[in-house]
Formats: C-alpha cells, structure tokens, sequence
C-alpha cells in the first residue's frame, strides 16, 4: 500500500511531500516524488503534518464501567483529535493486577483502529513471579502513594522486595512529599522511573530533586494543570481531580515550566465520568483526549511554545520511555502515525463536540484555533474529516 501526500507542511514551516509505503514513512522530500503503483494521492494544500501524539496516561473504563467509556469511544476520541497511541491506567473495574485481566484488556484492545498499551497495578495479593510475568505483555507497573480512583495505595511494605526490581518502567502516583518516598521502593537507580501528572511548584521541585540521583526520572503535566486552577470550575464537585487543581500561581509555574522545560512530557489523564455522576458524587477525574492537543496548539498561536515544543512533549518522549521504536517523528523508516491539522479553524468547543462517551468537558466554551482533519495509523488513513 502506497499513499503520497503532497504539499505539506512541517514544523519548522517548510513544505515537503511524504511518501507512506505500507507501515512506514519511505521518503520525505522538498521536491516532486515520481513512484510506481501508488494507490492514494492527496494533496494537503500546505496544511500542518504531525506526528501522532502519544497519551500515556489514560483510564478507559470499559468491563463494569463502560457505561462512562469504552476502548472503542475512547479510542475513537483519540482518533479525531491526533492521538495514535494510548496506555490504559490500571485503577480500572476490575482492577488490571492478575494475568487473567490483563490478558482481556489486551484482547479487547486487538480491533481498535490505534495501538493501546497498558500498565498493571499491584494489590496485596500480588507476587514477584506474576508480576514479572505481567511485565512481559504490559508497559510497567503503576504504583500507588496517595489515594486516587480504585482504592490501589495500600501498605506497599507487606509485598515482595524483588517487585520493585523489574527491569520495567516504574509509574508512581506520587503527590506533594509522597515524591521523596519513591527512593524507599526503587533502590536500583538505572531504573525507569515516572511521576504522572505534577501539579504544583512543590512537586516540581521534588521531582527535579529525585532526577538528581535517578538519570532515568522523568515526569508529566496534565492539561488542567497546567490551565486550570481552584477557582476555574464554580461547581466543587465538577471541580474534583486528583491531584486536585491547585492556586493559580501554581497553575502559571507549572504552564510556565512546560514551556522552559525541554524534558516534560505532556499526557491527560483522560478520566471520563458521566456529568450526573460529578455533579451528585464529586468523583475525581476529567475527560481530556478531545482537547489535549488544541490546548497545546492554542500556545503555538499564542507564541508561546513552536510545534517542536508539542512533538517532543507529546509524541517522541512519551514513545522514548514506552520503549517504542520509529514512532514521533515525521522521518524517513519511522512508522506513518501522521495527523493533518487546520491551523485556522477558530471554535468554541461545547459538550455535545466531545467524542468521549463521558460528552462533557471542563473547557466547554474555551476559544480554540485548530482542528485534526485527518488521521493516519501505521499508513492507513483512518480518519478523514
């Protein structure tokens, strides 16, 4: 399968055509590529090439709670608004820490139309041999040191020592001083190691504190901290995420760190719940895989950050620690996980243009710029506006 997208146009402005032969990207060039047995020519008339984002920090739902999402919805979300590849959190129902888990969310993962990975979680019962067993079908071991969604943080001294020296990426849902406590369970330093969503200066700084002896440390910001705060959202149970949203200066550090800060990795913690269930409950999370990337693009417009800026944050870095090979970059021998972006599609996004089966947002009425208008996965175009 051969596709040949013309006129378009990269990063840094300048306009090339690609040449996608079955998987893989096989040239890139500024001038005309003349190839036999070409089954799709499109021109982009100069609209913006990315390459697809990568969330590593998703909740999917689906099994006993597919009533707020499915990898199916949630995907699809995914899909329309450039994410190529998402890894599913653990703290699902039921909860991802046996084999026997772990193994459905891989077969239900088999017919979505974008890859999915997936992290395990770990519960009294679990022990070394079948979490080392896990680690070889999933992408790390998500642990625990503050209380979240799935009620997974437990007296993590009880489980076997050897757990903690996998040769696997170690996820932690660490907040505020709970950062500095990592050293007490990851003893071996040339471990990967990843701190999901910082919220606030003082975690920043911890976190940057622990790089100091883990090389290998690396960290996130969610979307709505990095935009939100305490007094964005006027319902207080709407309002409810963990970590919560905290003071605006903490907002504005945090923004202004992913904007200074060329080792962040940006991911949404797309955590849908239905509106009834936040307004009558309070439940912690946010949907964010429709707006992640538009908000990041709302920076470029504002000549805050470049395009380099988003690619590195939320593809090639996310796809560096997940071990993955060719993917976040629009090169030659790199897989076609490419989205077409219009630049100039100005819009206020309301509840009912969200995707996500959760169809609320907490950005509902926010100004946005941009709009994905194609997507391409391992050179199938898979969605086309």
């Amino acid at each position: 399968m051969k596709i040949l997208l013309n006129n378009c146009k990269l990063y840094d402005g300048s306009i090339v055509n690609i040449l996608i032969k079955d998987k893989k990207i096989n040239k890139v060039s500024s001038n005309e590529i003349i190839s036999k047995n070409i089954n799709k020519i499109v021109d982009l008339q100069n609209k913006l090439v990315l390459p697809g984002m990568v969330d590593i920090h998703t909740h999917m739902r689906d099994f006993n709670l597919s009533y707020k999402e499915t990898f199916k919805t949630g995907s699809n979300a995914c899909i329309k608004n450039g994410i190529t590849t998402f890894c599913d959190m653990p703290n699902s129902i039921p909860p991802t820490t046996t084999i026997e888990m772990l193994n459905k969310k891989i077969d239900l993962s088999i017919n979505l139309n974008i890859k999915a990975y997936f992290f395990i979680g770990l519960d009294e019962k679990s022990n070394y041999k079948d979490v080392k067993k896990m680690c070889k079908k999933a992408k790390g071991i998500k642990i625990f040191l503050n209380e979240s969604t799935g009620k997974m943080n437990f007296n993590l001294s009880n489980l076997d020592k050897r757990i903690f020296n996998i040769n696997t990426l170690y996820l932690f849902h660490a907040e505020n001083e709970s950062i500095l406590d990592i050293p007490k369970y990851i003893k071996n330093i040339n471990r990967k190691i990843h701190i999901c969503h910082i919220s606030s200066k003082k975690e920043y700084e911890y976190a940057k504190e622990l790089k100091k002896t883990y090389k290998n440390l690396t960290y996130e910001f969610a979307p709505h901290h990095m935009f939100l705060d305490i007094n964005s959202i006027k319902n207080e149970n709407i309002s409810k995420v963990k970590p919560f949203l905290k003071s605006k200066e903490d907002k504005e550090f945090i923004l202004n760190q992913f904007i200074l800060d060329d080792q962040v990795i940006y991911a949404t913690d797309h955590a849908p719940h239905t509106i009834e269930e936040k307004i009558e409950k309070g439940l912690y999370g946010f949907p964010g895989v429709d707006t992640s990337l538009k908000l990041l693009i709302n920076l470029v417009k504002e000549n805050k950050i470049d395009y380099q800026k988003i690619i590195n944050a939320y593809s090639y870095l996310p796809s560096k620690i997940l071990g993955l090979k060719k993917v976040g970059k629009i090169q030659k021998n790199f897989l076609a996980n490419i989205i077409v972006i219009d630049e100039n599609y100005n819009h206020k996004i309301k509840n009912e243009d969200i995707l996500s089966k959760s169809k609320w947002t907490p950005f509902e009425n926010w100004k946005f710029s941009s709009k994905v208008i194609k997507t391409i996965y391992n050179g199938k175009i898979i969605y086309e506006e």
